[in-house]
């Protein structure tokens, strides 16, 4: 019976997240394309929370103009769905703690999402603070030089970004959602031994596979992707020649989003 208990215990703690649904629900976020309207830009909730600052008394961006990646709000968590979703119904877009400081959670009149909640949603686990996320006993803390696709790095009080390829140690191809002035959702590549990173820990989540798996489903509802991609002719993981779309992440690797015949997507990579 002992035996039998453990074996239960073991499979429920195994890898249960795909590597690629981490990927994809970060592609989706960074990607995103959206146009924000008068509704979403009005000052005076801005200048309200903080009068005679130059930054924040506004919205930090335009009507009418477009922009990629979804907008930072300080204790913000919306997936990129109910971003647009928000937006359409003329919620105001972006935040930061200077309005959390002075008129509380604005999560009921703003959307978008902060460092913490982009990398939860990634994950596919609850909302946590970046103090929480880096005392969290769920998750492994991992030497910089182990770092593998998939895991974070944090900040505890500051910051945390996600991983998406470790290939090229130790510049790192990450995604974020970073504030002023950069104010969203972004990819840039970080050199983690420079200073910059002085108090990061590295941190897994053991929840999520190691590797992208072939012929498997992205999660459900991942928009195509858009910017600059290209139908092509590729062969994905299981060595099936599809029709997909390339996106390009590094030097060392490409990540495919296959879109198949039946009208299921799952993710692959083609490497140099």
């Amino acid at each position: 019976m002992l035996l039998v208990i453990l074996a239960i215990i073991a499979s429920e703690t195994a890898a249960t997240w795909p590597l690629d649904s981490v990927i994809a629900r970060g592609d989706s976020s960074i990607d995103l394309v959206w146009v924000p309207e008068s509704a979403n830009t009005r000052s005076a909730w801005y200048a309200q929370c903080c009068p005679g600052d130059s930054n924040y008394s506004h919205c930090d961006f335009t009507p009418g103009q477009s922009y990629t990646g979804e907008a930072y709000s300080y204790g913000g968590e919306d997936p990129y769905y109910l971003f647009r979703s928000r937006l359409a119904r003329g919620d105001l877009a972006g935040s930061h703690d200077c309005h959390w400081n002075n008129c509380g959670d604005p999560s009921p009149v703003v959307t978008g999402t902060d460092c913490s909640g982009f990398v939860c949603f990634a994950w596919n686990v609850g909302r946590e603070s970046t103090g929480g996320m880096a005392v969290n006993h769920n998750y492994a803390h991992i030497p910089f030089d182990s770092i593998r696709d998939g895991d974070a790095l944090v900040k505890s009080g500051s910051h945390t970004v996600l991983v998406v390829d470790a290939s090229e140690y130790p510049d790192l191809l990450i995604y974020e959602s970073y504030g002023w002035p950069v104010n969203g959702c972004r990819q840039r590549v970080a050199k983690v031994t420079s200073a910059a990173w002085t108090g990061y820990i590295a941190i897994r989540n053991p929840a999520i596979a190691s590797e992208i798996a072939a012929g498997q489903n992205a999660n459900a509802g991942v928009r195509p992707l858009s910017g600059a991609e290209a139908d092509s002719r590729l062969f994905d993981l299981a060595g099936r020649s599809v029709r997909g779309r390339l996106l390009k992440r590094g030097n060392a690797a490409q990540s495919v989003l296959i879109v198949h015949a039946d009208g299921t997507r799952s993710f692959g990579r083609i490497v140099r």
